[in-house]
Formats: C-alpha cells, sequence, structure tokens
C-alpha cells in the first residue's frame, strides 16, 4: 500500500548522490570574501565517511518508524483518532506494534557530532504538508520526520525542550497550555500523542551524556532509567549524541544498550591530520571560503601552521577560520599569509575564555593554571600518536549482553 509518510522522505541511495546533495544544500555562490565570521559555522561544511554512515543510519530509523504508520490505511487511522480523542495512554492496533530501533553517537568534544548529524538532517524535509487527498479521512495533516534538541539536566526541561521544538515546527502552542508543576507522567503523555498527530519519524537527542548520571539525590535528573522510559513511552525511533560518558549510561541497561545499538553505534574520531579529507577541508575553508579572491591555494607554510594548530579537530579549524576572517573583515588582509595566521592562532592560544564570534555552542578547550594550551594540545597529539600506534578496537558489546 502506498504510504504518504515514507513518500515524502529523500530518495539517496548512494554515496555519490549524497556527497552531491550535501553540495547542493550548501550556498556555493561566493563574493569576494564568502562568508563573514559568524556565517562559517552555519555553511562550511565537508561530507565524509561518516557522515554517509549516519545519514543511512538515520534515514533506516525513520522508515522503520513509518513502518506501522499510515495515513493511507483506514484502520491505522482509527487507532490514530482512538488515541487522540479518548486521550488513551495505551492505544490499541497499529500504534501499539513498537519499534525496536534506536541509535547512538559519541565522541570526544569537538570531533564535529552535532555538526555531521544536523548536516544530514538538512536533506530529509523537517516538516511536510499532506494535502487531504494523501489521507483516507479527506484532511490536510502535518508530518514532522525529525526533531532535534540538546539534553538538559533534568527531566522535565528535557522533556519541556521536546514539547517546544514541535510546537516551533507544527506551529503550534502545547507547551504553553502545560504547567510547569505538570508530573513527568503527564509530560510524556503530552509527547507521546504529539508523536502520533504529527507522525514523527525519529527524535535526536544531542548532549545524552547527561543520562550517565547516577545520583538518586535530585529525583528529576535525567538517567538511564529514564531514556529507557521515554523509549517506551514515545515509540518513535531515537537518535543519541554524546560523548563517551554516554556509553556508561548504555551500560547500565542491557536492555537499553541492545536497542540503541540497532541502527547505528559509531565512534567520531577527530581528522587524522595527513588523512585527504582533513587536508581538502582546510584548502576548501582558507581558499575557497575565507580567501575566494585570492584564487590563490595555501603555500606548504601556511597549511602546517593551520594543521598544527587545528591538529584533526575541525571546532579547532573554525575557530581559527573565524578568527581570520574576522581580520579580513576588518580590512587587515585580502590574501592569506603566514603573519594574518600567525596573529590569529596567537590571539586565540592567549584567550582565556570561549572564543565567540560566530560560534555560539561551539566550546573551545579553555586555558588554565593547571593546563595551558600547548600542554592540552601535546595531551592530544600523544593520544593521537598511540591511537595510530595501537588501532582502534570497537567495544565489544557481547560481554555487557
Amino acid at each position: 500500500m502506498f504510504n504518504p509518510l515514507i513518500n515524502a522522505l529523500p530518495r539517496i541511495e548512494s554515496k555519490s548522490k549524497f556527497y552531491e546533495a550535501m553540495s547542493k544544500a550548501k550556498n556555493t555562490e561566493l563574493s569576494h570574501h564568502c562568508y563573514i565570521s559568524s556565517q562559517i559555522k552555519e555553511h562550511f561544511y565537508v561530507p565524509t565517511e561518516d557522515a554517509w554512515k549516519v545519514y543511512k543510519a538515520i534515514k533506516t530509523m525513520i522508515m522503520e518508524g513509518y513502518r506501522y504508520k499510515n495515513i493511507n490505511s483506514s484502520e491505522y487511522f482509527k487507532d490514530v483518532n482512538k488515541a487522540l480523542f479518548n486521550e488513551e495512554d495505551k492505544a490499541s492496533g497499529h500504534i501499539t506494534n513498537k519499534v525496536e530501533l534506536g541509535g547512538c553517537l559519541f565522541g570526544e568534544s569537538g570531533v564535529g557530532k552535532t555538526k555531521l548529524v544536523r548536516e544530514s538532517l538538512r536533506l530529509f524535509p523537517q516538516k511536510v504538508n499532506h494535502q487531504s487527498s494523501s489521507s483516507v479521512t479527506n484532511t490536510p495533516l502535518i508530518q514532522i520526520p525529525w526533531i532535534m534538541i540538546t539534553c538538559e539536566a533534568t527531566r522535565k526541561a528535557t522533556l519541556r525542550l521536546i514539547i517546544e521544538e514541535i510546537d516551533r515546527v507544527a506551529g503550534t502552542c502545547n507547551l504553553a497550555k502545560l504547567s510547569e508543576r505538570e508530573s513527568i507522567h503527564k509530560y510524556c503523555s503530552v509527547i507521546r500523542l504529539l508523536c502520533i498527530q504529527y507522525s514523527i519519524g525519529i527524535i535526536v537527542l544531542d548532549e545524552s551524556q547527561w543520562f550517565d548520571q547516577k545520583s538518586q539525590s535530585n529525583r528529576d535528573s535525567i538517567n538511564s532509567s529514564f531514556l529507557q522510559q521515554i523509549y517506551n513511552r514515545f515509540n518513535v525511533p531515537i537518535l543519541l549524541i554524546g560523548t563517551p560518558q554516554l556509553i556508561q549510561a548504555l551500560m547500565q541497561s542491557q536492555a537499553t544498550l541492545r536497542r540503541f545499538k540497532e541502527a547505528i553505534y559509531h565512534e567520531l574520531h577527530y581528522f587524522e591530520s595527513d588523512s585527504e579529507e582533513w587536508k581538502v577541508a582546510i584548502q576548501t575553508l582558507f581558499t575557497n571560503f575565507i580567501f575566494n579572491s585570492a584564487k590563490k591555494p595555501l603555500t606548504k607554510k601556511q597549511f602546517d601552521l593551520i594543521d598544527d594548530f587545528a591538529f584533526g579537530c575541525m571546532n579547532e579549524l573554525i575557530h581559527l577560520a573565524c578568527k581570520v576572517s574576522e581580520l579580513v573583515e576588518n580590512g587587515q588582509a585580502n590574501k592569506p599569509t603566514e603573519a594574518i595566521l600567525k596573529a590569529s592562532i596567537k590571539a586565540l592560544k592567549n584567550s582565556n575564555t570561549d572564543f565567540k564570534v560566530g560560534l555560539k555552542g561551539v566550546s573551545r578547550a579553555k586555558t588554565n593554571s593547571n593546563h595551558t594550551y600547548e600542554a592540552l594540545k601535546n595531551i592530544k597529539r600523544s593520544k593521537r600518536t598511540k591511537d595510530k600506534e595501537e588501532p582502534y578496537k570497537p567495544l565489544d558489546l557481547d560481554q555487557f549482553l
């Protein structure tokens, strides 16, 4: 049977088509100086093998979530109406077919987890308006294939963010109708109904390492048991993004660990400094974005300066690019030079606070009395060298299952 919910998803079946779609999603019409520093984070992205892997996993999760949901089916719609209008916490039929599919993407801060997922989600529509002819009820419907939020430290705050994001996409005001004194059960029930009403395909939870909280002193703190609770209640595929601390939370429950490794269980690493992807990222960012009018590739010395500073960390590279771009905007340079790169690097190294020009939400390692910037970089270098000597071995999950 034709399923309008699945039909609304992109048809990208190969890596080459994926890369092509990613490039089309970006504005490649650059002026004499590409983007102001505040736009670099938003517009610069180089797709990788990891991005293709994550995109495939997200698409699989969304399609699996829609397998039992079809607005073109009269039986499914009977269950939907029963759940929505009778406010039953547990409907029967198609709605109760469990979606046993979750995923987990983890890695150290600065490897680009959030950016990678957001860029993959860009290829999916976030809101689809279905005409009345698409539904057996002959009424127009809104479909929300995905929502993404950043977890808070408490259950209620996290649940409120989910409702707020659904309201933003759907153009509704469900959160305003809820008192902050409402119970966790009430919030979960509301989200469950919204997931049904708007045919939500996947929920992405960023900063999911919060689920590793073990303290019982705060009953409202989010932890692994709460993660299991929302997974069961929402019955929608959930993708977790977090630091390696997130894995500790998943290991506390065999059932939770099993579910969140089904679609994707993948660790992101820093770029290898000698990899083609890393070289392309540096050249593209500085020659195509910042110094587009110069029409010259970076010299080896310029490249080495950038590489030595960022050392495979995309967030470090973006920070440097924004600082250089800021100087370009101030008229201090119109082509790449060693002097402007050294000045930008020095300014960042001497900074004791996060570099914030156009980098909302992108954290940078702070220098302090315990670890100077160079000490932090040396620690990273040592870890990278060790990783090269000892090939990465994925965690053997069988010992936990």
